[in-house]
């Protein structure tokens, strides 16, 4: 134990510049006070050079943590702002996309409400087309397009409803997404700010103080790898939304132009089929007409020859009751003047002609009775079956008429 003091003693003085002898040689002389005064200041003297290394070397490590924990904070400030644009720009192209799928949305609602008046008038004329009569209500080509026609309007309008039931879903995830986006990036912001004020704190700040026991805290709910994933989770949900409602305006564009070019397609045929049978209505009421008019010629003629005949059958009436008192007149002569004579032999063959010819002419008469009533049967079948095709004819006109507003085609593919 002494022998090492006294090698420490050795190499104190000579730090000091001190020349000493060996402690063996002033041991004696110095004496056990002295000795003791000696190591006390040298003790003092280490315990001094000790702290002022410890000092500085604490000082060192302080500043390098502080320096370092600043490098930390502004990196960390980096990778918010970094994922802060990341989510700002990914927000604003989806909400960009939300938009457009609004739109889209809107433009499938305004194509089915403008179905909504063809596919009523196309009703009304299968409703007014029932009113047809007779031979006319029939199942033809125009009443086969109609019925094609409104399931066609219907499956168009249902074809839009449900695109535009799936955007509305779609608008529900996009809201979604965007309402993650929104929240992380509200959150990063608050962040940012939060470590922007702590990478900004120096030792001459006025807001910094003592908060014991802070250090032992752990309220963190992530580590930077799930910190990372959550925001590009958030980005790829967004992304995906973003691709469906893509594919969605797409569905939707491809609809709208399917739908009106078919609508319209049907529209034309069946527009096409109502002036085929409007035409062949007309020809028919018109050869029908010609009908009835050769008929009336007839009548007229017929009625004519009835009115001769009766006057010729009333004009042979005379000849005979002549030729019939003549006969009678001469059965009163006498006796042998009773004779078959010329005359008698004339008078008998002109009653026998003249009553064969009433017969012949009152037949004659009959069959031109008959052939009137006839005519006049026609005549009522005729003026019927015009007023059918009449009724038919005003019925498509009509229709026809109702037809001729169609809603364009850009209204059609949902511009107003």
């Amino acid at each position: 134990m002494t022998s090492r003091v006294c090698v420490s003693v050795q190499k104190a003085c000579l730090h000091c510049c001190i020349s000493l002898q060996p402690l063996t040689d002033i041991r004696e002389p110095l004496g056990s006070k002295t000795f003791i005064s000696f190591r006390s200041r040298y003790r003092a003297g280490r315990l001094n050079a000790d702290s002022m290394r410890l000092m500085q070397d604490k000082d060192q490590l302080t500043y390098q943590m502080q320096e370092d924990s600043r490098r930390n904070l502004g990196e960390r400030i980096c990778n918010i702002d970094f994922w802060s644009s990341e989510l700002i720009y990914e927000l604003e192209c989806l909400l960009k996309e939300t938009q457009a799928l609004e739109t889209a949305k809107k433009r499938l609602e305004c194509a089915a409400d403008e179905m909504q008046g063809p596919l009523k008038i196309a009703l009304e004329c299968l409703y007014h087309r029932e009113k047809r009569k007779g031979i006319d209500l029939v199942h033809d080509d125009v009443e086969k397009n109609l019925i094609k026609e409104v399931d066609v309007f219907k499956d168009c309008q249902e074809i839009l409803t449900k695109l535009a039931q799936k955007i509305s879903q779609q608008l529900g995830i996009n809201r979604d997404a965007q309402h993650a986006l929104e929240q992380d990036l509200s959150d990063k912001n608050s962040s940012h700010f939060i470590d922007e004020k702590c990478f900004n704190l120096r030792n001459t700040s006025d807001s910094i103080n003592f908060y014991h026991g802070v250090e032992k805290a752990d309220g963190t709910v992530s580590v930077p790898v799930t910190w990372a994933k959550f925001s590009e989770d958030n980005i790829r949900c967004s992304q995906h939304a973003r691709a469906n409602s893509v594919k969605l305006r797409e569905d939707a564009e491809v609809g709208l132009e399917s739908t009106s070019e078919e609508m319209w397609n049907h529209f034309i045929s069946t527009n096409l089929a109502f002036n085929n049978r409007i035409a062949e209505v007309a020809d028919a009421k018109n050869k029908l007409q010609a009908q009835l008019a050769k008929i009336l010629q007839e009548t007229f003629q017929t009625e004519d020859t009835i009115m001769l005949l009766e006057r010729s059958i009333k004009a042979k009436e005379y000849p005979l009751k002549v030729a019939q008192t003549r006969l009678e007149g001469r059965t009163k002569r006498p006796n042998i003047e009773l004779c078959r004579d010329a005359p008698q032999f004339q008078l008998v063959t002109e009653v026998y002609t003249i009553d064969d010819t009433l017969q012949t002419l009152k037949r004659r008469l009959q069959e031109a009775h008959d052939t009137l009533q006839m005519l006049i049967l026609n005549k009522s079948k005729l003026e019927h079956e015009i007023s059918v095709k009449a009724n038919s004819f005003f019925i498509d006109k009509k229709c026809m008429d109702m037809r001729k507003v169609f809603p364009s085609t850009p209204r059609l593919i949902g511009y107003t």
